[in-house]
Order: structure tokens, then sequence, then C-alpha cells
């Protein structure tokens, strides 16, 4: 990475794909033969936060083809109440789904552009560790400005 004349590495996640800097915030990924490369200068950092996006709607689909087997079965076989295991297949499948395309996600906006990593490996505390840092980073990045400027004076 080409560092800006005072810039240095404060936070760098696991795989060195997500860097915090003195500066500014950069996120870099090839996936798929697709690449993206972002970079939000501190100053222009609007909000923070983490997001578990789901799929609720595979739940809702696996809930109703459960209910619409089971009562097929007991309208068109004349049983009672019963669940066979091929009731099971198509909404465990849906339920497998759900679980597998949930995940956490770490965004940070500005007035323009926002960057979003999936974090996979890292525990929610670790990601707020980063939201923190971000946070004051951008915090002594202010101060440092404010008092170049003349207008603020440590007590």
């Amino acid at each position: 990475m080409d560092t800006l004349p005072g810039e240095k590495l404060l936070l760098e996640s696991d795989n060195g794909k997500l860097l915090l800097t003195t500066h500014r915030v950069r996120f870099a990924a090839v996936t798929w033969g697709n690449s993206r490369f972002t970079s939000i200068m501190l100053e222009e950092v609007s909000s923070c936060e983490i997001t578990l996006l789901s799929h609720p709607r595979l739940l809702a689909l696996a809930l109703l083809f459960f209910i619409v087997m089971v009562y097929a079965r007991s309208a068109f076989y004349v049983q009672r109440f019963s669940i066979g295991v091929e009731d099971l297949i198509l909404p465990g499948i849906l339920v497998a789904l759900y679980l597998a395309t949930r995940r956490r996600v770490i965004s940070l906006r500005s007035a323009g552009v926002a960057i979003h990593v999936p974090i996979t490996r890292m525990s929610a505390g670790t990601a707020m560790e980063f939201i923190g840092a971000v946070e004051g980073a951008k915090n002594e990045r202010y101060l440092l400005g404010k008092q170049a400027a003349g207008g603020f004076r440590p007590a």
C-alpha cells in the first residue's frame, strides 16, 4: 500500500483485505473474477454498523411447505396427523439454505460510497473493536486538524 505523508497503519484484518490507517479505511477484494477496491478518508466516514444479513423468507417457505405436506398427507391418505421423512426433505433444505446464507457484515459509509465487508470468522466483539478503532482514529484526525488550524488548544 502506498501511504500518504505521515500515514501509519493502525489495524489490518486477518486476510489483509481491510485496512485502517491514521488517514483512511481501505478495502480490496477479488472474488470469482470480480475485484473491488474502496478507500474512504477518515474525515468522510459518516457511519459505521454491524449487520446480520439473512433471508427469513426461506424459513417462512420452509414452514409453509411443511404445513402443506402434512395437510396433503392427512387429506389424501386419510390418516391421522402424521409426519413422514419425505415431509421434512424440502423444508430441511430451505432451513439449511437459510443457515448457509446468514452473514455478518461491517459497513462503513461516506456520503458517496460504502464499504461492506463480510466477516465470517470475526467475532462480534472483534468487529465492535474495529468500529471503535475507526471512530477513535477519525476523532484523532479531527482533533489534529483543529489543532493545526489553531482552533483547538489542549488543556
